[in-house]
């Protein structure tokens, strides 16, 4: 009996070690897409499931998941909409520019004829003013550098767009005594018054538009005074970085 008994033990001792082979064979030889995620609890892939055919094809389709719940494209890969419905903003107020500057060359020339054709006083001095305040416009809507510092220092209100729009309605108002073409100047003026209008109390953009151009032309007046005036502009450098740091100083105390 004791001899019986030793052998019952060496066969359950045996039986208990092939299955221990048995499973470290099939753990070794299961692919990776057929076991649990870490984050899944260890639960097994049924193989009715969508999960399982899903990982079997090496897809990240989950069953629970449709196409419209995933993450969105990137940024570079979402259609461009923004100007589907029109023009954009830059070039609407390109337009606007051109437009200006061609209304404006027209209200000159046509106020050189009424001046150099006029008989009497009156007609002569409006056809004076309107050729100076055309060229006046036509010189900002170009942002020539060499006239920017003039526009700046003399006719400041034209950078911002309430005055020029009423600007442009003087303008608009001394063309109606030109004649057939100062009318169809005057009435391009009023329509492109009227755009800049909408387009600046509709749109952020054209009004950002309009300040980064006052901007550049301020930056490009200060760099061409600092180039004139370099011991004065070294002189005010040095003010301003005394008076920066002793605020500084005050503050920090």
């Amino acid at each position: 009996s004791a001899s019986h008994s030793a052998r019952l033990v060496r066969q359950a001792r045996n039986d208990l070690l092939a299955l221990h082979h048995t499973e470290t064979v099939l753990e070794m030889s299961a692919p990776t897409w057929a076991a649990a995620s870490e984050g899944d609890d260890k639960k097994p892939l049924n193989a009715d499931s969508r999960e399982f055919w899903a990982a079997a094809s090496g897809s990240d389709v989950k069953a629970d998941s449709p196409s419209w719940a995933g993450p969105p494209p990137e940024a570079g890969q979402q259609p461009q909409r923004a100007n589907e419905g029109g023009p954009s903003i830059a070039r609407q107020a390109l337009m606007l520019r051109i437009l200006n500057i061609g209304t404006a060359t027209m209200l000159s020339i046509t106020s050189l004829i009424v001046f150099i054709g006029s008989v009497n006083a009156s007609s002569a001095i409006i056809a004076l003013y309107v050729w100076l305040f055309a060229m006046l416009l036509c010189c900002f809507e170009v942002h020539l550098a060499a006239v920017a510092n003039f526009l700046l220092s003399k006719f400041g209100f034209i950078y911002k767009p309430v005055p020029r729009v009423m600007f442009m309605l003087l303008i608009a108002g001394l063309s109606f005594n030109l004649g057939i073409l100062g009318w169809v100047s005057g009435g391009l003026l009023v329509f492109s018054a009227v755009a800049t209008t909408f387009l600046y109390c509709t749109y952020p953009e054209f009004r950002e538009m309009q300040y980064k151009v006052a901007e550049a032309d301020l930056q490009s007046n200060a760099m061409a005074w600092a180039r004139a005036n370099p011991e004065q502009a070294a002189s005010m450098m040095g003010q301003a970085y005394r008076y920066s740091s002793q605020s500084g100083g005050s503050a920090n105390v």
